[in-house]
This record gives structure tokens, C-alpha cells and sequence, in this order.
């Protein structure tokens, strides 16, 4: 139960979601995640003792999240289903700051509840990421609000959040975390291996999740402006900058800004540099989590959609609330249905079972769920055979030299990505997808 089974069982075969959970629990300072050489952990050996700690607070390989879930549900009293957790309650929020809700990703509503824990000294420091100096995101625990607020807006990279469980076994404080669903879950197995971990986390909020990219994607997205990057006195500011729904923003050396709309730049991040266990990963609604939050997408609106799956999620945003730090009112059926809650099982959850099950069926690295096989018997054959096809085209675009030779031809990458990020959708107008032009901002 070494790290060499860590190595040949998820980072090898692609399963490793940099959720930082194998550095935070190794007390030896075995482990180290520099992301300016990739997402997976470093080893050094002469400080590995082969405690295998690595590899069972490890999401990788997947997790029994529907036990794990029931658990949490039946500790609190509540009703869970594997499509949508434990719904308590559901929201639609922002942040009464105008400068919050105007700087961050939707409604400012996430940065909004931990300025609040920190000022109402529920908590002594929260968890938060950071675009750094070198343009890759660094994790803070901290209790300094400017440093929360400088951290506002969406990750869409992977993120070793969970190596902040160093800090807090060594000295033990009252904390707040924001993380993605395998992140959640590397926390859940975390406070199996080290029990004092359950009582400094006051609150766990949950990001609705569609998939995360590898950072040498930014540099595909720079190329397709016409801008070098990484390169002298360039800087990356962030993923979603500017107007909603917002803009990949490049700083140069001059101080002017380069920009890359939302949508043109997800055409060519998501299809060809998600992480590999992105497209077989369901759990995009993360259930694990005292609340879940994202985007509503719907109307674009500048607004945080909020599920509450916990009684402290619920008591916590309603003191927010009546502090007059977020206005919120429930989110309607309408909503909850046409919204986030609802449209990201549809794009990503069933799909990704499909998926992650053709996979299993070619003996390829696969994630190890506990979903009732029935979700996958009861799709339909043509959605099957729609995705088995989606399998396939992925595999021949991502293909390392069919890959690189897109990143030579900015132009043609742009419109690859476009028809791959929009299938099957893109099926049904192929001259439209043929003739794109991403210089016209467009869902």
C-alpha cells in the first residue's frame, strides 16, 4: 500500500484529479504538487515510509459516494437520491457588495459566506486559491479578508486544496473550505484516517462541477488571440474576468489586457485538455458538501445558484442573509429544473457513467462507483451509441501527436474543439460548425 501502487493505480493511468488529499495526510513530507509541472504528486523517496496513507484518502480510483452520502443524510434526518443529494433547500443568491458580485464568477455569493464566517468568528481561517506570481494557483489558509477577496472567481484547473490537511493536524483550527466533488470526497476520506479533521471543518461548500482542464491549455487558449504564453512579462489573470459570463484575461508587459470570451475558450479546453478522469467522473453536484454552488447559466444571469444539503449550510446562509450580507430568495421549480441543479446531471452525469462503463467494458482505467446499474441500463441505445462515437472522437483529438499538430493550426483547433465540445448538438448543423467564427461571442 505504497506509493508505487498510488503511482501505477491513478497517476499512471490518468485517474489523478490533483486534489492535493495524498500531500496533505503524508506527515513525512514525502509529497509535493508543484503545478508548474503537472497536477500529479512528486515522491521523494528517502522521505516515504510506505504508510499507504496516500493511497486511502485517494479519490482516484473513485469512491462509494452514494453510501457515503446516505451516511451524511441519515445522521441529519433527510431523504438522498443519487441524481440530486439531499436538497434541504434550494436558492438563488448575490452578494450585496456591487464590487463582489461585479469581480466574481456569478453572485459573488461563495466569497460573500466566507467574509462572513471570518468576520462573525465562526471559523479562524478559511481555504482559498489564488492566481500566484508564476500564473498557477496557490492555496491559502487565512484569516486576512483582503486576501478571500483577492481570491474571488472560478478554478478551471486542478487544484491540491486538500494539502491544507497538514496545517490543520498539526495545529488544529476551525476552517471553511470551497472544493470541487473529488476534493469533497478526498476530505470525507481524510477525516476517516485523522477523526479530529471533522471538528475543524464548520463548513464544506460544494462547486458544481463540470470538468477541469490541464494548464497547458492556456497556453492553446493564448495562441488562438495570437499571444505567446507563457512568456516574458505576459501574466494570467483569470478564467472568468471582465462582463458576465466572462473572459480568459492575458496581462502584457505593458499593462494592457488580451481577452478570450467564455464560450470559444471552453471549445477548446474541455474537449482537449480535460483531465482524463473528467470525462468519466459523474459527480458533478457534489453531494458530499453542506451546500453546493454555481453558476445559474440560464438567462446569464450575475447569479449564484445555492443548494442546501446540511442543517449548517442552511443556518449559515440565512445568518448571511440577516447580516445583510446576501440578498437570496428560494429558487423556483421552474428554475431548479431549467437551472444548474438540474441541466449539469443531464450534460455530465449520465454521459460520464456511459462513458466511464464503455471504459470498463474495453478494460481501460475506469472509476469504481457504487450507482446502481440500472442508470446505465435504462439509457437509451441511441444516447449509447451517441457517446460510445463521443469515446472514440476523443480519444483520435487528444491523441498527444494529433494534439500537438492542433496546436500548431490555432484556427483549425478552435473549430475541432468547437464541434467536439458541442456534440452531438454539432451534428445536426455541420456548415455552421464548419464556418465558425469565435470572434462572435456565442453559447
Amino acid at each position: 500500500m505504497s506509493f508505487d501502487t498510488l503511482d501505477s493505480e491513478v497517476i499512471k493511468k490518468g485517474l489523478c484529479c490533483g486534489c492535493g488529499g495524498c500531500v496533505g495526510v503524508c506527515l513525512h513530507d514525502a509529497l509535493t504538487i508543484d503545478p508548474s509541472l503537472g497536477h500529479t504528486p512528486q515522491l521523494e523517496p528517502s522521505r516515504c515510509v510506505d504508510c499507504g496513507l496516500c493511497l486511502k484518502v485517494c479519490p482516484g480510483r473513485g469512491y462509494p459516494v452514494n453510501a457515503m452520502a446516505e451516511e451524511q443524510a441519515k445522521a441529519s434526518g433527510d431523504k438522498y437520491n443519487p441524481l440530486d443529494g439531499v436538497v434541504r433547500s434550494c436558492h438563488m443568491g448575490y452578494s450585496t457588495n456591487p464590487q463582489t458580485r461585479v469581480l466574481a464568477a456569478s453572485g459573488g455569493v461563495t466569497t460573500e459566506l466566507l467574509l462572513y464566517l471570518l468576520e462573525s468568528k465562526q471559523v479562524d481561517a478559511v481555504a482559498v486559491t489564488a492566481i500566484g506570481s508564476n500564473n498557477f494557483p496557490e492555496v491559502h489558509l487565512t484569516s486576512d479578508p483582503e486576501v478571500v477577496y483577492e481570491s474571488k472567481r472560478s478554478k478551471y484547473g486542478p487544484v491540491p486544496m486538500l494539502s491544507i490537511i497538514k496545517q490543520l493536524i498539526r495545529e488544529p483550527r476551525k476552517i471553511a473550505i470551497t472544493v470541487c466533488p473529488c476534493q469533497m470526497a478526498g476530505w470525507r476520506n481524510a477525516e476517516k484516517i485523522f477523526p479530529k479533521l471533522k471538528d475543524c471543518l464548520v463548513l464544506s461548500l460544494g462547486l458544481y462541477c463540470g470538468q477541469v482542464q490541464t494548464y497547458d491549455s492556456l497556453t492553446a487558449i493564448a495562441s488562438t488571440i495570437g499571444l505567446k504564453f507563457p512568456s516574458e512579462g505576459t501574466r494570467f489573470i483569470g478564467w472568468r474576468c471582465g462582463e458576465y459570463p466572462g473572459y480568459a484575461r492575458f496581462q502584457l508587459s505593458d499593462g494592457t489586457y488580451m481577452d478570450k470570451y467564455l464560450y470559444p475558450w471552453l471549445d477548446i479546453a474541455v474537449p482537449l485538455f480535460n483531465l482524463e478522469r473528467c470525462y468519466i467522473c459523474p459527480e458533478a453536484s457534489n453531494v458530499l458538501a453542506d451546500m453546493t454552488m454555481g453558476d445559474y447559466h440560464k438567462g446569464r444571469k450575475r447569479e449564484t445558484a445555492v443548494v442546501c444539503r446540511a442543517p449548517v449550510g442552511e443556518k449559515i446562509l440565512a445568518e448571511a442573509v440577516a447580516a445583510g450580507k446576501i440578498e437570496c430568495r428560494r429558487m423556483s421549480d421552474e428554475e431548479y429544473t431549467c437551472g444548474t441543479p438540474t441541466t449539469i446531471v443531464i450534460a455530465k452525469f449520465f454521459p460520464s457513467l456511459w462513458r466511464n462503463e464503455v471504459k470498463k467494458k474495453l478494460r481501460q482505467p475506469h472509476l469504481k462507483y457504487d450507482y446502481n446499474e440500472e442508470f446505465t441500463r435504462k439509457y437509451p441505445l441511441k444516447y449509447k451509441m451517441v457517446f460510445t462515437v463521443q469515446c472514440v472522437l476523443l480519444a483520435f483529438f487528444r491523441n498527444t501527436t494529433v494534439k500537438t499538430w492542433l496546436r500548431k493550426h490555432p484556427r483549425i483547433m478552435e473549430m475541432v474543439g468547437h464541434f467536439l465540445y458541442r456534440y452531438p448538438g454539432s451534428l445536426k448543423h455541420p456548415i455552421k460548425f464548419l464556418f465558425y467564427n469565435p470572434s462572435k461571442p456565442s453559447r
